[in-house]
């Protein structure tokens, strides 16, 4: 990595490959290079480029992004020449796993030309690629993702949980299960292993209670066994759901009780101001808990857009879910009702964001169901009793999904990713009941980061889950 301090000759090396770009009143350095998989490289220069796009979304560890460039005469194609040698220009990007992009991305600090910030230094791999307008000049969309992501897509190498257990022959069905977050662990570890360092976060790797048995099938994508697995694993602490989130390069596996106690720091604070300067007395911690500990983004509520959740989440959404286990080995069914209830999902998230400062004043917000009869079935067929909990993580992640919401664009930057939390204090007082529970702990659910030839921006999505209590 380069360092953030560097003399006038690296600098001179670097600025070859290097284009500046002026947005928010700061000069940011991008370095975009493509690499295929024969050794040949291709720079962007500032005239190609047009915007590149980072995304993040809290159901999944990996980013995705696209990079657009200005099509001049099809020469950002690439198309490969016969006789070409390693290093020469001019390849077709496929889209197949064979092509990468490395993206470098520094801020100037203050007016120091040779001061920079590094916000981005990364490869991502190629995805797939195609052809847009923008008013009438022709674009060229490079859709890419983590390499990590890349290697789950593409590999179609034989993975099984049984050889993870040895000398499987003599063991009965039961005995070949393995916890899911052990499935999980190695899965990982064996298609997106770098030599460097460890790719798992063990201190923050949490134990399921469920196990499995799984095997890919032939020609089968690792990317569906991961889905698979995380739809299975439920925590062997707290008997959530769980989310597969990545920092520093490493994966973490935590059930969302640990996510609200061990995760809940506010990565960024935002102020939305609505021209009211009265001062909102209130019996709530986190109305101005915010203000007083960081430094908060002013947003005006007129770029601000609240979506409300459905009152029909109550009808169909929100509602009991019923498990029916049926255990191959005993022929028999078993029926879980209670863990899977509405009732349950408010007991146990009252739970949940008791770990979030302030939630003394605080209450989950879920809708009563509007007609108790409504209710989710489920069948499951398994060697072992591991789907006790099953209804009731299933009803959490629908009830994150369809909380309320808010969304802005913020200045800059990729700090605020996905699962993570942000703290939200409204100016003025609440015009409605709606507006009364804006301020507090809202969790990230998509954060979507655009750089320009002049704007650096970040749009967020985020969900909140609690309420005043009544």
């Amino acid at each position: 990595m380069t360092p953030a301090i560097s003399n006038t000759a690296e600098l001179t090396i670097e600025e070859k490959n290097t284009f500046v770009i002026e947005a928010n009143g700061t000069n940011f350095y991008v370095s975009i290079k493509f690499i295929n998989d024969r050794g040949q490289s291709k720079t962007i220069n500032k005239n190609e480029f047009s915007k590149v796009i980072f995304e993040s979304v809290y159901t999944t560890p990996f980013v995705m992004g696209r990079l657009q460039l200005i099509e001049h005469d099809q020469q950002n194609k690439f198309k490969p020449a016969i006789g070409n040698t390693a290093g020469n220009t001019n390849y077709d990007p496929t889209g197949s796993g064979g092509e990468f992009i490395h993206i470098s991305i520094k801020q100037q600090i203050n007016s120091t030309r040779h001061r920079r910030f590094t916000l981005l230094n990364k490869a991502f791999i190629i995805k797939g690629i195609s052809e847009s307008m923008t008013g009438n000049v022709p674009m060229l969309n490079y859709y890419f993702a983590d390499i990590e992501f890349g290697a789950l897509l593409y590999n179609r190498l034989p993975w099984s949980t049984v050889n993870m257990v040895g000398d499987s022959s003599q063991l009965s069905a039961t005995h070949k299960d393995i916890p899911v977050s052990d499935a999980i662990s190695n899965l990982l570890t064996t298609f997106c292993s770098n030599r460097n360092h460890n790719i798992i976060n063990t201190d923050k790797w949490n134990p399921s209670s469920t196990k499995t048995e799984y095997t890919l099938h032939t020609n089968q994508a690792p990317l569906d066994a991961l889905n698979d697995l995380m739809l299975k694993y439920i925590s062997k602490e707290h008997n959530d759901m769980g989310l597969l989130l990545r920092h520093a390069g490493k994966f973490k596996l935590q059930s969302l009780n640990n996510i609200f106690k061990y995760e809940s720091n506010p990565v960024a604070s935002i102020r939305i101001n609505n021209n009211d300067d009265r001062s909102n007395y209130t019996g709530c911690r986190t109305a101005s808990y915010f203000r007083s500990k960081y430094q908060l983004i002013p947003v005006h509520i007129s770029d601000v857009q609240f979506h409300p959740k459905n009152p029909d989440t109550g009808v169909s959404v929100v509602v009991d879910h019923s498990i029916s286990s049926y255990i191959i080995k005993d022929k028999l069914f078993n029926l879980y009702n209670n863990k899977g209830s509405v009732i349950n999902l408010k007991k146990t998230f009252n739970d949940i964001i008791s770990h979030l400062p302030g939630s003394e004043t605080k209450e989950v917000d879920v809708i009563r169901p509007v007609f108790i009869a409504n209710k989710n079935q489920k069948i499951v067929y398994e060697n072992s009793n591991n789907s006790e909990f099953l209804g009731k993580t299933i009803l959490q992640s629908k009830f994150v999904d369809s909380a309320d919401r808010v969304s802005f664009h913020i200045p800059g930057n990729l700090s605020p990713s996905a699962g993570k939390f942000i703290g939200i204090e409204l100016g003025g007082i609440p015009g409605n009941k709606f507006m009364k529970n804006v301020s507090g702990f809202w969790f990230v659910l998509q954060n979507t980061t655009t750089l320009t030839q002049n704007t650096f921006k970040t749009f967020l999505v985020s969900s909140t889950f609690d309420r005043e209590k009544v």
